[in-house]
């Protein structure tokens, strides 16, 4: 959980070279979603509440 994320930020949040930090190089939150992205998952960044969460589900089939 972290701070709270402002709208315009929210649609950049996942975009290689985007960071909030001083010294981010915006790469952390990019690289995990293209390699789930690679074998059929995603990020998703939640609404917020008190702060924010970056999550990600895996479906589970069952045979």
């Amino acid at each position: 959980n972290g701070s709270e994320i402002d709208a315009r930020d929210r649609e950049r949040i996942f975009s290689l070279g985007f960071s909030r930090k001083q010294n981010g190089r915006g790469m952390g939150l990019h690289i995990s979603n293209e390699a789930l992205e690679k074998i059929g998952y995603k990020l998703s960044l939640d609404e917020p509440r008190d702060g924010s969460t970056v999550t990600f589900k895996i479906s589970m089939v069952e045979e």
